[in-house]
Order: C-alpha cells, then structure tokens, then sequence
C-alpha cells in the first residue's frame, strides 16, 4: 500500500544561535504590546521566518530579546524592553 509522501518541512534556523545563554525569552503577548499589533500577528511573523523563536516543551513559542530587537530595527520601531507588570488575576 503506497502513503502519501509527507510535504518536507522548510529548515528552521539554529535557535540556538538566537538565544545567547541566559537570554530573555519573550512571550507573543509581550511581543505584541511592543510592536502594538495582535498576538496573532506575531505569531504569523513566526511562521513566515519573519521572527525567530524557541518551542518549549509545552509547545509554545518564545521569542529572544535580541531577535526582537532586530525585526524592531528592520521596520523601523522604536521598542522598549522594558516589561510591563502582568496584571493580576481578580
């Protein structure tokens, strides 16, 4: 019985190359808020290879600080890294 041939998944860059040891990783939220769009946005960014991120062993994405820094500087955004204190929960 002959399967499908599976469609070959595009080569991710080395994220390893990304995250400096110790690097702060961002969540899409905080992301979000630092360029002002969705999270769905960023996690588009994502997908195209727009913006290189970490999958943790939960399976969601972080996203380095530099790299951020970098896509920031590419469209010409002024961030902060400054993080906003999460709100609490009522």
């Amino acid at each position: 019985m002959n399967s499908p041939k599976r469609a070959k998944r595009a080569k991710r860059p080395n994220t390893a190359e990304a995250v400096p040891p110790g690097g702060a990783l961002l969540t899409r939220a905080e992301v979000a808020r630092m360029f002002q769009v969705s999270p769905a946005t960023v996690a588009r960014w994502a997908r195209e290879k727009r913006l290189i991120h970490v999958t943790t062993l939960g399976g969601q994405r972080r996203y380095p600080c530099g790299e951020v820094m970098r896509l920031a500087g590419a469209m010409g955004f002024a961030v902060s890294l400054v993080r906003a204190p999460r709100a609490k929960p009522r």
